[in-house]
């Protein structure tokens, strides 16, 4: 919840546009895939919003809609990159077959301009498989993954509830279906994939232990077979967890204490020791809760194995809030073909708690009408965001009072002058914290 601050002039005339350094019209433009007007487009397929800039990542609106066979609006998880300039949206559930889709789009460029944008596409039959309409090969992963945990900025210790999981997942291409996916371990036991309600190109299998030595006999280095069973054709594919790969080292996060107490309003840079041999083909993953995390292994822009921090982009979190939060290393081989991917790998990651701050109140002071114009001061936190609206009306609902300003202020005293024509008696402004 924003924090506000009021201040409400009755004077004999009274001047309001705020100056803004550097404020103009939004240089951003927003496009869409599927484009406008594209027809046959998957009910199941992320709808993907580019941005010639970087975005503030609360968007004001985004709604997807159709109005045949009947009005309904779509819910959808969303996902942005970590330049904050590609934001992919999935439908959740999928889109209904064979409609019209329309999408509304409204928000904020980082510099605060305004962004929006309109469209909409036809779906097809979906008939052509359990896919998302994106995957163009079946990918088949095999990994192990250890948990440790960070109470502190002393190193971090191993997880004491379950820190050991092995984890064997299939992706589907988007023109095929299965009946039923296997996976067979180098022990000879054979175990049954459950295929993802949301997602139905996804099948998974997840085994998790306390002991390593039970959890390395149980799924030692070695080849692990997929068994694709299908109505058209079945395949099996082999994937190799090579002998010498290493168990990477855990994360220690170097800027723990500082973590404790993030400005949510703020761009964050969170830091840890370097992934011990960790090359440009290995990965880094890092996720704070369900609010914000990094693309993942093997996709357009992860973190490479080199990578010792990573920026937060101001606003991805709530103030006053705690996330639990991760960072993991990856060693990783990957095998393609024309037909699939095979992933193997062995990671560690670290959990740790986040913290985030309440922002400052801003406090409003040292008003002065004087020779025509109106101003004030804005004493908040440096770098802190503030927001000024204003208004004649006070029964007018604040969601509609004008904006005057949005500003990431460098110091802690902000002047604000404004010098609109003199011809309203009674002016209203309010600053809050964010946008």
């Amino acid at each position: 919840m924003n924090r506000n601050s009021s201040l409400s002039i009755r004077l004999g005339c009274v001047a309001a546009v705020l100056l803004l350094a550097g404020q103009g019209q939004a240089q951003v433009t927003v496009s869409s895939n599927p484009t406008t007007g594209a027809t046959g487009v998957s009910p199941t397929a992320p709808v993907v919003f580019t941005f010639s800039g970087a975005m503030k990542t609360n968007l004001s609106l985004l709604s997807f809609s159709s109005y045949t066979p009947s009005t309904t609006n779509y819910p959808y998880t969303s996902a942005w990159n970590n330049s904050s300039n590609q934001l992919s949206c999935t439908p959740s559930p999928a889109f209904t077959t064979n409609s019209q889709i329309f999408w509304v789009l409204q928000g904020q460029d980082a510099n605060g301009g305004s962004v929006s944008g309109a469209g909409y596409f036809t779906t097809g039959t979906g008939s052509g498989g359990s896919g998302s309409g994106t995957n163009a090969v079946t990918t088949f992963a095999a990994g192990k993954l250890n948990y440790w945990d960070q109470y502190s900025a002393a190193s971090p210790v191993a997880d004491t509830t379950i820190p050991y999981y092995f984890v064997g997942t299939t992706t589907l291409a988007s023109n095929r279906t299965a009946t039923s996916i296997t996976l067979t371990m180098p022990t000879t036991a054979v175990s049954n994939l459950t295929q993802n309600i949301v997602h139905p190109e996804s099948y998974y299998f997840i085994s998790s232990m306390t002991s390593s030595n039970a959890f390395e006999a149980a799924f030692p280095q070695g080849t692990y077979t997929f068994y694709v069973s299908a109505t058209a054709s079945n395949q099996t594919v082999p994937v190799l967890l090579p002998t010498d790969m290493k168990q990477p080292n855990p994360p220690h996060i170097t800027n723990f204490v500082a973590a404790q107490s993030v400005n949510a309003t703020q761009a964050f840079t969170l830091g840890w020791e370097a992934f011990v041999g960790g090359t440009g083909t290995d990965y880094v993953n890092v996720a704070i809760g369900n609010a914000w995390k990094t693309p993942d292994p093997w996709t357009a822009g992860a973190l490479s194995g080199t990578a010792t921090s990573v920026t937060i982009p101001a606003n991805s979190l709530q103030p006053n809030s705690n996330y639990t939060a991760t960072v993991a290393f990856y060693h990783a081989v990957g095998v393609s073909n024309a037909t699939y991917t095979t992933l193997a790998y062995r990671a560690t990651a670290t959990q740790f708690t986040l913290n985030t701050a309440g922002a400052a109140l801003p406090v409003v002071t040292n008003a002065v009408w004087s020779g025509g114009s109106f101003s004030f001061n804005v004493l908040t936190t440096a770098g802190q965001t503030l927001t000024v609206v204003s208004t004649t009306n006070c029964a007018q609902p604040l969601a509609q009072w004008p904006t005057l300003l949005t500003t990431n202020s460098t110091v802690t005293r902000v002047h604000v002058i404004d010098p609109r024509p003199a011809t309203n008696r009674v002016m209203v402004y309010r600053v809050r914290n964010g946008t």
